[in-house]
């Protein structure tokens, strides 16, 4: 009996391991595991840990039973049924316990009653184990759920902390009515306030040229700003940073305080400087000469400029898109004329030893000025009927000479015999000054007005200005009706001037062909019809410093930027840094190098008469862009004749010698729409007359188009391509011309030192889409009347328009070509 107690001890210590190692390996192998990629290594790694706690109580080594396991075969003499043993595996264990033969415990091998003995109690240990894993289980379960709220609760404690901690300062702000604690936001607002009045105050002085009282406001203006300033000095910093945050507009606009008042401090210091500045010029007081003027001009404005870039900075510091968004596109403006302010100023300040110069300040100065009439056009504005010679000294005027003539004076005078430009045949071959001024390129002109002038016993002159009528208009529309009695007997105003005055120049010859029309115009004096421009000119300058008002001021200024954008007005000098100045501000009328396309159209009205006054032009131009990269344009000119036949000085035919110039090295393709007046018209020159040296090299030069007869040659870095168009009254005249331009678009070259730049770009996002750019500039022709244009760009399929300048303009946009106008655009192949 001991015997048998002995054995079943140690039968019921090897049941027990058993039943234990079976408990252990079933949950290994039947984890909750639904993430396949995963479920191997998580199974594997629970069989490590069975085999780890149950290898002392056997000797058969437990990694070949756990790999058993996972393959589901024993390799032993024994067979075992697995999927017996995972549907019940109380059953089953006997036979699992006798596979461990031959380790520290054994099975009782004989005596039913033992083994029923240790059956039954095997039986007990089994569901006390199962009990005691249960109870663990659930146990555990509680502990990580306990666990995970506790975590839970924490983090969200943290969350709702962060959270006041963010907030709290905000509603506090919100309840003291942004900054309302201890009289802080009365103090603030009522010295802000007082400074906006004195800003207004100072507003309405300038404006009336009372810039002595304007200075005086904008330093009042600058200490209540600078006294708010200080008053909100006592806010902490972090209270602003923090409001920055802020969806409420008004704690948005808070935050910002501090830049604002440093904004109003710079901008009334700005105001201040510069009222001291153009006060130099309305004071009464001191030396009055030009060149004192400016240079005292020179001392008050410096410190203006400073202030004005000290106020750019403080501009720049505020972020627009920390504004609430009712005030962001306002103060994105108020940024931009800062800025230009800043260049204005600055490009005065610079100016100013150039303006001397213009003026005559350090010694005289004489120029030439050319009335170009644009009703009748030529390459440079218009026919040169009328011109004035002007002496200058210390910005005033010592003399003014006006040929009562016009520049048909010279003809006497000038000796040199010079074939003109081919065209000009059919009014006459041999070239004087009213001609000379065949260019589209105002410094070419002018360098031969200048020659032509002094082979015509002129004198040599500083520069050439010229003028169209439309300045004279504008000018007239400030001064008010002009008396021009008792020589001309009439008064002339922005609506009559050009019939009037034309009427009044061309009265010599519209007696032979409209003798009715201008029966009621008095004589001019001393029969010298050309000479009423020039005297309407002095009349304009010696009334416009009376009239000129704090109103009609903005209007002279623009009336003048109008003019020199639209190249009305042009300036040409023959000293360098004068003339460097004039280019670089792009008064000189000069034709521009473009990096890619160009276009500049112009007319020249031969025979004509003023019927350019009646012409209407609507300018297509396309861009076609091939695969490869080639760009083909085309060109249509459609020109329309308004005028009545045998209406005077206007209503007969149009004759225009046509030029195109466009990028270096195009090459015609196709042209047609042309009308050539018959060759009986033209005269030819002597044959010992001399060339033009300029014609000679490139007009001289041209080659014919045998199917159309269109001129082609170089001119000013561009090729020209030009032909004849005839236009009758009522009539529509069409002109195309197709050409192939001397480049290809191609992808933009990376400069050296941004390389690396792209190569990070690269590897971040990807191999970016080839790009390409391609531009135009076109010009336009000086003094011309602003036609309607079109412009279009035609791309392969799949390729598209990514960026486009300007941003605000569509490249299929129409548009009035009042002034010159440059289009670019880059394209995603």
């Amino acid at each position: 009996m001991n015997n048998e107690r002995r054995q079943f001890g140690k039968s019921n210590k090897a049941a027990y391991a058993t039943d234990s190692f079976i408990i252990d390996l079933r949950a290994a192998l039947n984890q909750p595991i639904t993430e396949k990629p995963k479920k191997e290594v998580i199974r594997k790694e629970a069989l490590k840990k069975v085999e780890k706690k149950h290898t002392p109580h056997f000797s058969l080594s437990l990694k070949t039973v756990t790999e058993t396991v996972v393959n589901k075969r024993i390799k032993s003499r024994n067979s075992f049924d697995w999927s017996g043993f995972f549907k019940s595996p109380r059953r089953y264990r006997w036979r699992l316990a006798s596979i461990f033969r031959g380790g520290k415990f054994s099975l009782p091998s004989s005596g039913r009653r033992a083994r029923r003995l240790f059956a039954r109690e095997a039986a007990v240990k089994w569901r006390s184990i199962a009990a005691h894993i249960k109870t663990n289980t659930k146990r555990k379960e509680k502990e990580r759920h306990a666990e995970y709220l506790v975590t839970w609760y924490r983090s969200l404690f943290a969350f709702v902390a962060a959270l006041i901690f963010i907030i709290l300062p905000f509603k506090l702000l919100a309840y003291f009515k942004i900054l309302d604690f201890s009289g802080l936001k009365d103090s603030i607002v009522t010295r802000s306030f007082s400074a906006l009045d004195n800003l207004a105050a100072a507003s309405g002085e300038a404006s009336s040229l009372d810039l002595a009282a304007a200075g005086s406001s904008f330093a009042k203006a600058a200490s209540d700003f600078s006294a708010a300033q200080n008053e909100l000095g006592r806010v902490d910093d972090w209270l602003f940073s923090l409001a920055t945050f802020s969806r409420d507009p008004q704690i948005k606009l808070a935050a910002s305080g501090k830049k604002f008042l440093a904004v109003g401090v710079a901008g009334a210091a700005f105001g201040q400087k510069l009222s001291a500045a153009g006060e130099v010029f309305l004071s009464k007081t001191g030396d009055r000469s030009w060149g004192k003027l400016i240079d005292a001009f020179v001392e008050h404005g410096t410190p203006a400029l400073t202030s004005a870039r000290e106020l750019q900075t403080v501009l720049n510091d505020i972020k627009v898109d920390e504004l609430p968004l009712e005030y962001q596109e306002r103060f994105s403006n108020y940024k931009r004329q800062a800025d230009l302010a800043v260049d204005a100023l600055a490009t005065l300040l610079n100016s100013a030893q150039e303006i001397k110069e213009f003026i005559g300040v350090s010694q005289d100065k004489r120029y030439l000025l050319v009335f170009q009439n644009n009703t009748e056009m030529r390459g440079a504005g218009g026919f040169l009927g009328s011109y004035a010679l002007v002496d200058i000294r210390d910005g005033r005027i010592r003399k003014l000479e006006v040929p009562s003539g016009g520049t048909y004076d010279t003809e006497a005078g000038m000796t040199s015999y010079i074939r003109s430009p081919r065209p000009l045949w059919l009014v006459n071959p041999r070239w004087y000054l009213w001609d000379a001024n065949w260019w589209p390129d105002w410094p070419t002109t002018a360098r031969s007005l200048m020659w032509f002038y002094e082979k015509s016993d002129g004198p040599t002159v500083d520069g050439v200005i010229s003028f169209t009528p439309d300045v004279l208009e504008d000018l007239l529309r400030i001064t008010g009706p002009i008396d021009l009695r008792p020589e001309y007997e009439m008064s002339v105003d922005a609506d009559t001037f050009w019939e009037l005055i034309q009427a009044t120049v061309e009265k010599p010859n519209l007696q032979l062909t409209h003798p009715e029309m201008v029966e009621s115009l008095p004589d001019s004096p001393k029969n010298q019809p050309k000479k009423i421009i020039g005297d309407l000119m002095a009349k304009i300058m010696e009334r416009l410093p009376e009239v000129l008002t704090a109103e009609n001021a903005p209007a002279l200024v623009s009336a003048l930027e109008k003019n020199l954008s639209a190249k009305n007005i042009m300036l040409y000098f023959t000293d360098p840094a004068l003339q460097e100045k004039v280019s670089r501000y792009h008064l000189d009328g000069a034709m521009l190098p473009a990096k890619h396309d160009y276009l500049l159209v112009a007319h020249t009205n031969i025979a004509g008469q003023k019927s350019d006054r009646r012409m209407e032009e609507k300018i297509t131009h396309s861009a076609q862009i091939l695969t490869d990269g080639t760009v083909i344009d085309t060109l249509t000119i459609r020109r329309t004749h308004t005028g009545i036949k045998n209406e005077i000085l206007t209503g007969v035919r149009n004759v225009d010698w046509l030029r195109i110039y466009v990028p270096e090295g195009s090459q015609l393709i196709e042209a047609s729409g042309f009308d050539v007046p018959d060759s009986g018209y033209f005269e030819e020159p002597e044959p010992e007359w001399k060339d033009y040296d300029f014609v000679a090299q490139t007009e001289g030069k041209a080659q014919t188009d045998l199917r159309s007869g269109t001129k082609m040659y170089v001119e000013n870095g561009k090729t020209v391509f030009a032909n004849w168009v005839m236009t009758d009254p009522g009539q529509t005249s069409v002109v195309r011309f197709r050409y192939r331009l001397p480049f290809k678009v191609q992808k933009n070259e990376i400069r050296a030192e941004n390389k690396w730049l792209a190569q990070v770009d690269s590897f971040l996002n990807g191999e970016p889409a080839e790009r390409v750019a391609y531009s135009l500039l076109w010009q336009k022709q000086p003094g011309a009347k602003a036609a309607q244009t079109e412009s279009r760009l035609v791309l392969p399929k799949d390729w598209k328009q990514v960026w486009n300048y300007p941003e605000a303009l569509d490249w299929t946009d129409s548009a009035l070509l009042d002034r010159d106008l440059m289009k670019a655009t880059l394209i995603e192949k």
